[in-house]
């Protein structure tokens, strides 16, 4: 029964300073949970002084996963709690960042204590190198959240990689097969072809499961029935802790979609690759589930030809038309790529393939789409 650890958990209180003091997390022998093959996490508490305690798993958004041990008295000494990476209905969780959520009683009132109250979200600049063009290899001090990106250097952003994905501290790999969001172009044969890898800390104590058959977190989550509100930050967006600079994506909720999925298509043409020898129109639009990402914030729509800038629209809309003409670009086949950016950092990507009629000229942009199996 987790009904009254729900109730606190929606509370968002913070914990007194006595009851920080008088329990401490102790380190984890490796913070990973593969579902794969592992059957339980292990962690223990020192308990410095007696206190009246419950102890539950959470996620990143403070929703209430599972309860391991319900409110009771502890005394002086270590103690073991273990969890076996299932949800209060028996079920595997997705991979994700999961957290131990102390919930202390003191003068009749339940408060709780979730690690990214005090801790995570500094920002951190992994140390990348590409063995190929298609593995991307990055290094972290500590436990991060990743967010990686393909693009064309000066251009467009082609992919996202990562999305901020919880990776452990030490060395990791992205590999990918080196084609566009729309898989309509091999982006790394671009001259131009760079990567971005960035991230923030995750709050202390984190529980990285792995190896879930588990459904995608925010469907899962969905499922679960939580509210959005259970998702927001006991604390204040904060430009810094401990003068430390604090990155905005640590205060999005896990469960919304970061980046907007783009639909693009021609207007008034059949063929998914026609082939245009005068003015043209192109349709761009976001999903309605994903609006939400950018209705709160001001963005742009950008388009790029063979990974060189166009045209943009400052105060961006959607759906969103746009006329051009394809007799500014030379003969043989190109590249339109559309950006839509919102200024708190997201970006949707989306790629269509056009033709000039005439003889064909060298461009910087002409590779072929891949082969279907």
């Amino acid at each position: 029964m987790i009904g009254w650890f729900a109730a606190a958990c929606l509370a968002g209180f913070a914990i007194p300073a006595g009851a920080a003091e008088a329990v401490v997390v102790l380190p984890y022998a490796s913070p990973e949970l593969n579902l794969a093959g592992a059957k339980e996490f292990a962690f223990e508490l020192q308990v410095n002084q007696p206190v009246e305690m419950a102890v539950a798993i959470a996620t990143t958004d403070r929703d209430p996963v599972r309860e391991l041990a319900e409110l009771r008295r502890y005394e002086a000494g270590r103690h073991r709690f273990a969890w076996n990476g299932r949800d209060a209905g028996n079920a595997a969780v997705p991979n994700e960042a999961y957290f131990p959520l102390l919930s202390f009683r003191e003068g009749g009132k339940l408060r709780v204590l979730h690690p990214a109250d005090y801790s995570g979200g500094e920002v951190v600049e992994p140390r990348t190198s590409l063995s190929q063009p298609t593995s991307i290899h990055f290094r972290i001090d500590r436990p991060a959240r990743i967010l990686a990106r393909a693009g064309i250097k000066a251009g467009p952003l082609m992919r996202t990689l990562a999305v901020w994905n919880p990776y452990p501290a030490g060395s990791s790999r992205i590999v990918w097969d080196g084609y566009d969001e729309s898989r309509r172009y091999r982006v790394i044969e671009d001259s131009g072809y760079a990567v971005m890898v960035t991230g923030f800390a995750l709050p202390d104590h984190a529980i990285l499961v792995t190896g879930s058959s588990s459904e995608p977190y925010p469907r899962w989550r969905r499922k679960q029935g939580w509210p959005s509100a259970s998702a927001d930050h006991a604390m204040p967006v904060t430009a810094e802790r401990d003068g430390k600079a604090l990155s905005r994506a640590f205060f999005s909720p896990q469960y919304q979609p970061y980046d907007p999925r783009v639909t693009f298509s021609w207007v008034g043409q059949q063929r998914e690759q026609p082939t245009l020898s005068g003015p043209a129109t192109v349709r761009v639009d976001i999903p309605k589930d994903d609006r939400a990402v950018l209705e709160s914030n001001l963005f742009e729509v950008g388009f790029f030809v063979d990974g060189e800038f166009v045209s943009e629209e400052e105060q961006g809309y959607v759906p969103f038309t746009w006329r051009f003409d394809t007799g500014r670009f030379g003969a043989g086949q190109h590249v339109l790529t559309v950006n839509i950016s919102g200024f708190s950092g997201q970006v949707g990507t989306a790629s269509l393939r056009f033709k000039v009629p005439g003889p064909t000229q060298k461009h910087k942009v002409s590779r072929s789409p891949p082969k279907s199996n």
